[in-house]
Order: structure tokens, then sequence, then C-alpha cells
């Protein structure tokens, strides 16, 4: 990975620089949903949409930016 650069002029919205912690929380959520269910005996089918916001998450989704140079490209 050391040599991997950005084919596209495509950036993620944000206010911040990674949504790991998002996915963190949403993941911890979501197991332990998943674990609820099977302690209960019931089929263990959670939609994604129960435990997580997507909108509520750090990065807004993604934008092009035609004048973004090379510098850019690599971070």
């Amino acid at each position: 990975m050391t040599r991997s650069y950005r084919h596209s002029k495509v950036f993620g919205i944000a206010k911040c620089r990674s949504e790991r912690w998002d996915k963190k929380i949403w993941h911890s959520r979501f197991r332990a949903k998943v674990r609820t269910l099977l302690a209960s005996g019931k089929e263990a089918d959670v939609d994604i949409k129960e435990v997580s916001d997507p909108y509520s998450m750090n990065k807004d989704g993604k934008d092009y930016w035609p004048k973004a140079t090379e510098k850019d490209m690599r971070k």
C-alpha cells in the first residue's frame, strides 16, 4: 500500500479526517443487537438502519474537486 494513490478527484466532505470512531460505535451496536437476538432465540436478521444513521456520522458524503492538485491526490 505504500504506492497507493487516489485515482479520481472525488473526496469526502468531512469535518473530521476519518470515520473510525463512528464505525466503531456502529459495529458495537450492531454486534450487541445480534447477540441479544441470538440469546433470546430469535433469528438474527438485523437491518443496518436499526442501529446506524449515516447522516449523523462525521462525513457527509463525497464531492468532485476538478481543481485538485497532485499534492491533494496523495493525501
